[in-house]
């Protein structure tokens, strides 16, 4: 990640539907908002993460710490997707996303390319009437002036008159990394476009040109470049082989919360220059 950019992206098109939304999950680690060498969730959360220490090196990242034989296995899921328990995007908590078992405590966003998920109380905007089947989260929508971001069905008329080539890339949504807030590039307030002297820059780009940010609710950490980075949990089952000593009797797995606390600082070999 780099102001001039440094992360692993290919060129898109400006008509590409995701950019337009301003997506960037395709192209950056979950856990240090970096690119490189990434290995993709092949669950419903699709995240990408830095499978080893080696690979997340450069960016300080603390990985998955696989091994070669977990990172070539032919289909990878992280815990989250694995145990059906993932975090809201606003509170940051886990909950359980099993739709099947009837007591889901966070949905998903319906928006192909959003993959987040949230407990509807985190969202005091959102009506519970509303069919779940088209729940979409609010980051598909500007937060300044409450236009929805080009390339969707549900453009407003005054995206519509205002359309053009030259003013196309403004219009098109840039997302926080940390919360559920998005603006049209145009709509980008001040205070997180410009770079006050001292400050950590709060805008950033893909190698590929696919801007994001960090809104202010978020405490910048000039070692790390982004915020604190405890954000991700997974959900770890505990010894599944514990025996209770007094009835002789296995307990069933339970589920803990694994957070990575990225903000200590790394080893000295995985220091760069």
């Amino acid at each position: 990640m780099e102001e001039d950019s440094t992360s692993s992206a290919h060129s898109l098109s400006p008509e590409d539907d995701s950019m337009k939304m301003g997506f960037v999950d395709d192209y950056l680690c979950a856990f240090c908002d970096e690119g490189g060498n990434l290995i993709c969730c092949d669950g419903e959360c699709g995240r990408l993460f830095h499978p080893s220490k080696s690979e997340g090196a450069y960016s300080k990242c603390v990985t998955l710490d696989l091994s070669a034989g977990q990172q070539d296995l032919p289909k990878f899921l992280c815990k989250n997707c694995e145990h059906k328990q993932h975090q809201c995007f606003v509170c940051w908590e886990l909950g359980s996303s099993d739709m099947s078992s009837g007591s889901a405590e966070v949905l998903q966003c319906n928006n192909k390319n959003c993959r987040r998920f949230y407990h509807l109380k985190c969202l005091p905007g959102y009506d519970p009437s509303k069919d779940l089947q088209d729940f979409e989260c609010p980051m598909h929508e500007c937060y300044s002036c409450n236009n929805i971001g080009e390339g969707t069905k549900k453009q407003t008329t005054k995206v519509k008159k205002i359309r053009t080539k030259s003013n196309e890339r403004e219009m098109c949504l840039v997302l926080c990394r940390r919360c559920p807030i998005a603006y049209h590039q145009k709509c980008l307030p001040r205070e997180i476009s410009i770079v006050a002297k001292g400050e950590v820059p709060r805008t950033w780009e893909t190698e590929g040109g696919r801007p994001f940010f960090y809104c202010k609710k978020h405490k910048m950490v000039k070692a790390l470049r982004s915020p604190s980075r405890d954000h991700i949990k997974f959900p770890e089952v505990e010894d599944e082989h514990r025996v209770d000593n007094n009835v002789g009797n296995q307990e069933q797995p339970s589920i803990k919360e694994l957070s990575f606390d990225l903000n200590m600082p790394p080893p000295e070999d995985t220091e760069t220059p």
